[in-house]
């Protein structure tokens, strides 16, 4: 008897394969037809399970590749505003300085 266990993340899967010495290839027989196709049924389901698996690994990595673009976007986005932030900061700074200067004169000029 042939026995093969496979597993895939928690399923246990073992293949049909019991009695297939004593099947005969023969598209004759409708019982052989019959096993044959349950056979290859059964092998497929760790076939088509890898390749499920592998769709939906690419499609993860698409999404991540896509959330590390848009990371990159935002966080070039913040530092420009950032820059921009603190130069209006370094704009007022200079104008408060000016306005203070401005009113120190005028309060000079009044005391004289």
């Amino acid at each position: 008897m042939l026995l093969v266990l496979r597993q895939y993340a928690l399923l246990q899967f073992v293949p049909a394969t019991r009695g297939l010495r004593l099947c005969v290839f023969v598209f004759e027989n409708d019982k052989s037809k019959k096993q044959i196709i349950e056979i290859s049924k059964a092998w497929a389901y760790p076939y088509q399970a890898k390749l499920e698996l592998q769709e939906q690994l690419a499609s993860l990595k698409g999404i991540l590749q896509i959330y590390q673009q848009d990371s990159v976007v935002e966080l070039e986005n913040a530092r420009v505003e950032n820059q921009t932030l603190k130069e209006l900061v370094i704009a007022l700074e200079e104008s408060l300085q000016q306005h203070r200067d401005f009113i120190d004169d005028l309060s000079r000029g009044l005391k004289n």
